[in-house]
């Protein structure tokens, strides 16, 4: 695992800034003179709105407005926003389809009054049947949606077309065989069923944005998005205005993890500035957090085919996701999830069938993930149980099928830059270099201890773009112009390491710059670990588009072109003087721009093509548990994670974001899930009833390892990798020391004693 890029010595990185107090985020911009907005929610899940009355919440002092859609609708050409369909309104439409959905909003002079008034806008509702569960959603009589238009922003998604079941808003489906006559011959067949819980992404910085009308007639937005170029194009489209007069300006994140992305706050509070004509600020709190996209629930069925030997012949899937009251991503997500549900395994047939459900729940999103922790959940732990119950273990069962570098993916696409087989292999080398039990604190005698590992593969999102450019100044020095969103996850300086890699000079000539619609170029989004693939492609082509400017100079200067290997940054006198003799005394700058949209290929009939994504990710994840028979309490020992990274770029960085990935997805593993009452009510809708890990519940041992392809291999991003397989892995572990399977998640102690009195050994 060869370290590169250390061009340069590192400047204090964005963990250090923050640290110290160096980042303002959104909540230190001075909101003088601006208009609080507080939302008033739903007190239901599921009903048609009688009346909203807002006489006393308006006639209190402070109080500038209370707004429906009604009002609304006289600055909105539209109402309604998603990425996948427009379902969604910005304020109910006379209908509530989830427990927490914005009805009106008050506008005051302070926050503290704005919260007063909205405690006093009553609403009358006449109460509609609740259906909560993904599977009984499917063929429910309880209809959602009666009526809802495809967005075509995005081309994967231009195809989606709604079930004949009125709440599945999408099925997908990929074929290679079929399954019924290979099982009819099969040695054996082995079924199970798993679920996974909803879960919030509870970033501790809760959404907040703030909108100012500009005097041409545009927009200025502070938002903490993932994704400022869609926001933007969303909210021309809505406003009926140019994209030029809309400025996002992306402010620090802490923390987004997926709830971050796409339209959120943005659109409503929009409106609300272009209605009254002032600045206008939305924040929610945490409890209000709870109540935007969750992390999808889901119920897998999934059965194989074997032969006398326990080799895989035929798989079938059959996933049903809970995407809640809208559809958001969703149809991405069915689809993108669904094509690896059979697992990173060379099996001849397979048979999967994903299914997108509206139910009266929270919407869901794309929360840490896009989804595949949950089917790689399902098919890991499938095959976990199918090893013990044929008594393999379980790597070398791994092992028979694992699919290589090169093979074709059921899918269809190859998995060109991606070795599933080498990051199993290196997993199981890390993971064995520490003896089971070492260390183990003597307040656990009487523990039972445990070891288990899981992988799988998630495609990148395919396809999007990404621009760039890169400035060369009058001094030589260089500045990088970059639609990346900086979280945390150090993108910042994985960009500079990049550009000073290609261009052979040191890190500390480059300065990145990001921040808002006006100053850097369009970028799909910061999501689904797809930006440092992305954006050091394009960064590549405006690198070589600056070289080739610099290569003409060079040429005028001398007569004749430089040797094609030849660095323009190293010729005499530097560039600062090269540029000096051409545009004169005072010098110019250069500008290369570049950008990279990846090819794509709509998948057949059969939900197969030849390029369905671009790149592939693979991640791995080894366990070591305690548990306590007793009670069924669960402790981390240590938890191993493994991933191919192409290049890495940042060799700490790499282990910080596997590591970090890691712990976030035990977290949902073992103690996360929104909870709801039979009436669709959120139960734990604080971080006071909301468990996510602390330290004392994360790991001692968090290490880590990487996968790469040579100097030569474009690096991949890895925060999503590692937390692929991280739930099966634990579960697996959990089996390994007490006999016992749980099938559904989160693995709390009540699951697991009702496994070990139930005697679940299948």
């Amino acid at each position: 695992m060869a370290e590169s890029d250390r061009t340069g010595d590192r400047r204090p990185g964005h963990a250090l800034i923050r640290a110290r107090g160096g980042i303002r985020y959104t909540d230190d911009v001075p909101t003088q003179g601006a208009l609080h907005a507080k939302i008033i929610r739903s007190s239901v899940a599921h009903a048609t709105i009688k009346e909203i009355d807002v006489s006393a919440a308006s006639a209190l002092e402070g109080v500038v407005g209370v707004l429906t859609l009604q009002d609304l609708r006289k600055v909105a050409k539209d109402c309604y926003y998603g990425p996948a369909y427009r379902d969604q309104p910005i304020l109910a439409d006379g209908r509530v389809r989830h427990y927490g959905e914005p009805i009106a909003v008050v506008l005051a002079e302070d926050p503290r009054t704005a919260a007063a008034a909205a405690g006093l806008v009553d609403v009358d509702f006449d109460e509609l049947p609740v259906v909560l569960d993904e599977v009984e959603a499917a063929t429910s009589d309880m209809v959602i949606h009666d009526e809802v238009n495809a967005a075509a922003d995005f081309e994967d998604l231009r195809a989606i077309h709604r079930s004949q079941s009125p709440n599945v808003y999408v099925t997908h489906r990929l074929c290679t065989g079929d399954f019924d006559e290979v099982a009819r011959n099969a040695h054996r067949v082995i079924e199970h069923r798993f679920h996974t819980a909803s879960t919030c992404a509870t970033p501790l910085e809760t959404i907040s944005t703030h909108v100012t009308p500009t005097p041409e007639g545009g927009l200025d937005v502070r938002s903490q998005t993932q994704t400022p170029s869609y926001v933007r194009r969303q909210l021309s489209r809505m406003f009926a205005m140019p994209e030029a007069s809309i400025r996002v300006t992306q402010a620090p994140l802490g923390g987004g993890f997926g709830l971050k992305i796409y339209i959120r706050l943005e659109a409503l509070t929009a409106a609300c500035a272009l209605y009254t004509g002032r600045t206008v600020v939305l924040k929610c709190d945490m409890e209000e957090q709870f109540y935007l996209p969750n992390r999808r629930g889901t119920t897998s069925e999934i059965a194989s085919a074997l032969d006398a030997d326990g080799t895989v012949l035929a798989r079938r899937c059959r996933i049903y996701w809970n995407g809640g009251a809208y559809a958001d991503i969703g149809p991405r997500m069915v689809t993108k999830s669904g094509f690896v549900a059979p697992g990173p395994y060379s099996i001849p047939v397979v048979d999967v069938e994903s299914y997108g459900i509206y139910t009266n729940r929270v919407p869901a999103g794309a929360i840490r993930g896009f989804g595949v922790p949950q089917v790689v959940w399902a098919h890991e732990m499938h095959t976990n149980m199918i090893a013990a119950e044929l008594g393999l273990d379980p790597l070398e069962f791994r092992l028979r099928q694992v699919l290589n570098r090169g093979d074709n993916h059921p899918s269809g696409t190859a998995l060109e830059n991606c070795d599933p087989r080498r990051v199993l292999t290196e997993l199981h080398e890390v993971l064995e270099s520490v003896p089971l039990g070492t260390d183990l604190p003597a307040s656990m005698e009487g523990w039972r201890l445990g070891r288990g590992l899981s992988f799988g593969v998630k495609a990148a999102i395919t396809p999007t773009t990404s621009v760039a450019t890169v400035t060369v100044s009058p001094d030589g020095s260089i500045t990088v112009h970059s639609g990346t969103v900086e979280m945390g996850q150090g993108s910042t300086e994985a960009m500079r390491r990049i550009v000073a890699r290609e261009l052979g000079v040191s890190c500390d000539e480059v300065v990145v710059v990001s921040g808002n619609t006006d100053s850097v170029p369009w970028d799909t989004g910061t999501m689904g670990s797809r930006s440092t693939y992305h954006m050091s492609r394009a960064l590549a082509n405006a690198v070589a588009d600056l070289r080739e400017q610099l290569t003409g100079i060079i040429t005028a200067a001398l007569g004749t072109a430089p040797p094609p290997d030849a660095n323009p940054f190293e010729v005499e006198g530097g560039v600062s003087g090269l540029l000096r003799k051409h545009f004169g005394s005072m010098g110019a700058s250069l500008v290369g721009v570049g950008s990279f949209t990846p090819s794509y290929e709509k998948p057949d009939q059969d939900g197969r093509s030849s390029h369905i994504t671009e790149f592939w990710m693979c991640g791995a994840t080894g366990v070591d548990v305690a548990v306590d028979p007793a009670t069924g309490v669960l402790k981390l020992l240590r938890l191993v994670s493994v991933a191919d990274v192409g290049r890495a770029v940042n060799p700490a960085m790499v282990h910080t974001q596997l590591s970090g990935a890691a712990v976030m997805q035990a977290s949902m593993s073992v103690v996360e899930q929104v909870q709801y009452d039979e009436q669709g009510q959120v139960l734990n809708p604080s971080l006071a009833l909301y468990r996510i890990f602390g330290f004392g519940d994360s790991p001692r041992q968090t290490p880590t390892g990487y996968v790469e392809y040579g100097e030569d291999a474009t690096p991949k991003g890895c925060g999503e990798s590692g937390s692929l397989a991280v739930a099966p892995a634990i579960a697996a572990a959990v089996h390994d020391a007490l006999g016992i399977w749980v099938r559904e998640l989160p693995l709390t102690p009540e699951k697991i004693l009702r496994a070990l009195t139930q005697g679940e050994q299948r």
